[in-house]
């Protein structure tokens, strides 16, 4: 006569096969695999389509793409460029609020105001120290 065993269920045979069945439940399935062979049978037959399956699917790549290490270096350049874009609109944002507080007062360049004028006298710079039409420099302030 056969011990008694918990009533085996299919998930049960399968996590074993898997390797993922507790330690505390490992025992009462090998023990109602020994018990009836049956069940045995059925487990070993389990086991011949994983190790098929596997082999089977051991020569077939996937796409590069698919690739968990491609995958996350894409992740990773998506990153890197989305901090570029944050960093070059926050560094264009500082540098327009400093334009608009006072930084420089007229950042056009200079041959555009002086195409425009036509007029030396009416040529400025950015720069403060700049010399102004008649070669003395302006102070700074």
């Amino acid at each position: 006569m056969t011990p008694p065993c918990r009533p085996l269920e299919e998930d049960d045979l399968h996590a074993r096969l898997d390797g993922q069945l507790p330690r505390d439940r490992i025992k009462d399935v090998d023990a109602c695999l020994a018990a009836h062979p049956e069940i045995k049978a059925r487990f070993s037959k389990y086991a011949a389509q994983r190790q098929a399956l596997r082999a089977a699917f051991a020569t077939q790549t996937g796409p590069d793409r698919l690739r968990v290490a491609n995958i996350l270096k894409e992740r990773q350049r998506r990153r890197y460029r989305r901090l570029a874009q944050i960093a070059a609109a926050v560094s264009l944002l500082v540098l327009g609020c400093h334009r608009r507080l006072g930084g420089k007062r007229d950042c056009r360049p200079s041959w555009l105001i002086a195409a425009r004028s036509r007029r030396p006298h009416h040529h400025r710079r950015c720069d403060r120290r700049a010399p102004d039409v008649l070669g003395r420099g302006t102070p700074p302030r």
